[in-house]
């Protein structure tokens, strides 16, 4: 899903904040259809281990503001913004399936 020198940008590029704002996104996304598939489940997954969040920190992040931290994430830099937007589009198609509600979450960040 993530090569490693995409993982090496995401690793040391985001502060720990900016990768809670991404993870509460991604949360989102994967929800937004209402069906939460294998795959997206792996690809949410491959993200906290990434970005080393906590049992504790996700069941946080599952109850938080999605729009108090999408306004946040529409500060980023645009490197970061590029970058994220692409692991947002990973997780729109992580489960075989480009859903309308998914890419609009995705496209309301631009």
């Amino acid at each position: 899903m993530i090569d490693s020198l995409e993982a090496k940008f995401l690793k040391s590029n985001f502060s720990q904040e900016e990768k809670i704002v991404m993870m509460v996104i991604l949360i989102a996304i994967m929800e937004a259809d209402g069906i939460i598939d294998p795959g997206e489940v792996a690809y949410l997954d491959e993200m906290v281990k990434l970005f080393g969040m906590t049992d504790e920190t996700m069941d946080f992040l599952s109850e938080a503001d999605y729009n108090q931290y999408a306004e946040y994430f529409r500060r980023f830099d645009c490197q970061k913004k590029t970058m994220a937007i692409e692991l947002f589009k990973g997780m729109a198609i992580s489960d075989g399936y480009e859903d309308p509600r998914e890419l609009s979450i995705i496209e309301s960040l631009g």
